[in-house]
């Protein structure tokens, strides 16, 4: 199945053009990955930061394999923030702890997408973010598309070498 770009435009000799793509603002923040050490050493950190600035306005849904309530989730999101150097600001927290949504599900699994899809159906501008080992890119992003969630989206992949200080 081939899917055009949105906002690709051909070039006089009819090829894509992707200079010319129209960027759009996420309306989703989706994390797979989010129960793991880089959301805790790094991720968690970054969106507490962007909520102080006010720079964050989109919910945020987590995806992992994890048997975790969304409270669970906001209580690891809490602990990793306070392990670190920084104070953490309580109103400031509770707002970002409101953001937070959680899908569990196995990565291989077609009704972890379904799930997802229906707690995106107000979303047309989600961003994935992968925290994941880079041998589930291909597989996770493959599954995004079989589950017709890729349109109008945007996916970030965080390479790291898992199992080895990639620091």
């Amino acid at each position: 199945m081939t899917r055009s770009l949105r906002g690709v435009r051909p070039d006089k000799q009819g090829t894509a053009n992707v200079n010319h793509l129209s960027p759009c603002a996420a309306d989703s923040l989706v994390i797979f990955g989010i129960t793991g050490d880089l959301a805790k050493k790094m991720t968690f950190q970054a969106l507490y930061q962007l909520e102080l600035a006010g720079e964050l306005n989109v919910p945020i849904i987590g995806v992992a394999e994890e048997d975790w309530s969304v409270d669970h989730l906001r209580s690891s999101v809490l602990a990793a923030l306070k392990s670190g150097d920084e104070v953490v600001d309580k109103g400031i927290f509770d707002r970002l702890a409101k953001r937070f949504r959680y899908v569990q599900g196995d990565f291989n699994n077609p009704a972890t997408y379904q799930a997802l899809a229906k707690d995106l159906q107000r979303s047309s501008h989600s961003l994935y973010y992968l925290e994941i080992p880079p041998g589930l890119f291909a597989p996770v992003v493959a599954s995004l598309d079989e589950a017709d969630l890729l349109q109008g989206a945007r996916v970030m992949i965080e390479k790291r070498h898992f199992g080895f200080n990639g620091g």
